[in-house]
This record gives C-alpha cells, structure tokens and sequence, in this order.
C-alpha cells in the first residue's frame, strides 16, 4: 500500500508541475535545456525529497526535509510544495508497537519546500502524526490529517508567507528543521 501511494502521490505532484521551470536544479551541463517540469517525491524511510528529471529518467537532486515525509502538495501559485512530515516510528501491521522508540513529536508537521531555492523554509506545527493534508484553492489554509488524532484539523497559519516578519525569517536562511 505505501508504494501505491508514493507512485499516486509521485503522478499527482508531476501532473501539478507541469508549467515550472527552474534555473537552481543543478544539471549536468549548462547548454542541457532544463526538462518542462521536474517530479516531487518524498521518501519515507530516509527523510528526504527526490527531484526527478522526468526526460533524462534521473534524480537531480535530493534535499534532506526531515522525519518521514508523506504527504506532498504543491501550492497553487506552484512556488512552494508542503510535505508532511511525522515524529513518529514506522510501525504498521504486525509491529509490536512497545519495542519501537518513542514519538518525536517537535518533528511532526507540515514542511514548507520552496522550489526555486531549493530547500526547506520551515515547519507548521499541525498536530501530532500528520499523515496527508490539503490545501485550500487559494492557498491560505491546510487541512491536514493527523493519524494519532482521528480529526481532521483546520490551520490557517499558510498565511505566514505574506507576513513581513516571516519573510525577513526566511530571506536570513532559516534552517530546515530536522
């Protein structure tokens, strides 16, 4: 199931990027023309984000985003990618959930990725195991899916972007949080 998810996911964020171009993916030459659009896709076990050329068949980058990324989604404006991200143990069916270490839950969240720089600006604090999210069609809310909690939460903190004082935040190069 986890693969199906990750192919679904991979298809819907590639179908997303469609019409993005960038000039920060690094590329073997400089007189290669860039691909029309590069694949998102977040790896679990190893807590990073894969970028796809999706023409030379080749990841072209891979960014470290923190614990258990899962859930991704582009913002409408196709400038940021969210991704949910998760303190907590992969256990599953037929784990033993006493012998797995203890939740970090300050990693749980929503992982906020620009595209054009490249890296992680930050984490939305969105309860605790997010599992899978959505974005409102404008942008401004999250509704994410929290795996622990069984509720559905409404955060509207998307908004910091268009704060003043987050933006200083993050043109001083805020650290990904890991």
């Amino acid at each position: 199931m986890p693969i199906l998810k990750t192919v679904a996911v991979s298809l819907a964020v590639a179908m997303t990027f469609t019409s993005c171009t960038h000039t920060n993916i690094p590329s073997e030459s400089t007189a290669k023309t860039p691909p029309p659009y590069y694949v998102y896709v977040t790896n679990e076990t190893s807590g990073d984000l894969s970028v796809i050329d999706p023409v030379a068949m080749e990841v072209v980058s891979t960014i470290p985003l923190g614990k258990r990324p899962r859930g991704i989604h582009a913002s409408p404006d196709r400038k940021t990618i969210y991704v949910a991200l998760s303190g907590s143990p992969i256990g599953g069916p037929g784990v033993d959930e006493s012998k797995l270490p203890p939740p970090d839950k300050s990693a749980d969240g929503i992982g906020v990725f620009d595209v054009k720089q490249n890296r992680m600006l930050r984490l939305i604090q969105s309860g605790s195991d997010p599992e899978n999210f959505d974005l409102s069609k404008d942008g401004s809310q999250i509704f994410v899916s929290n795996e622990d909690d069984a509720n559905d939460r409404d955060k509207s903190e998307v908004n910091w972007l268009a704060d003043e004082e987050d933006e200083e935040y993050c043109e001083q190069g805020a650290p990904a949080h890991s």
